[in-house]
């Protein structure tokens, strides 16, 4: 989308320094290389699973004490699912699913889970939004 907002201010000779995550996703330096931009694409920064879950998050989330879980990108919810292997169903069983776009929310559903909410902004406040909104709250 926001290649394609970009067009219309004319991309043909333009150069792009895109700094992004070792997992990030090419669609946005395709559009723009497309359009006619130079595009210079650098992983600047390494997304990556810690070796496991703190205790206390772990014991928290079995106990049935977590009521929301936010995953801001998909790398978030295939880390945690993978953290919390065979206890996965378990400790998510009750736990409402908050996502911020629609391509965390097919992460989430090819790994078998629905999202209870999509933020309809992808952004913090838009997620926090989305959470209000289904708990019957005011937005922000």
């Amino acid at each position: 989308a926001l290649a394609d907002a970009l067009k219309p201010f004319g991309l043909r000779g333009q150069r792009c320094l895109m700094l992004r995550s070792n997992l990030a996703r090419s669609a946005l330096r395709e559009g723009l290389v497309a359009a006619g931009a130079e595009c210079d694409d650098i992983a600047i920064y390494r997304t990556g699973r810690p070796a496991n879950l703190p205790a206390h998050a772990r014991q928290m989330l079995l106990a049935g004490q977590i009521d929301w879980a936010t995953f801001t990108s998909s790398s978030t919810f295939v880390n945690l699912i993978a953290l919390l292997g065979p206890d996965a169903e378990r400790a998510l069983g009750a736990v409402r699913i908050a996502s911020i776009g629609p391509i965390t929310s097919k992460a989430i559903r090819a790994a078998g889970w629905q999202p209870t909410v999509e933020a309809a902004v992808y952004t913090a406040d838009g997620l926090i939004d989305a959470i209000l909104n289904t708990s019957g709250r005011s937005n922000l």
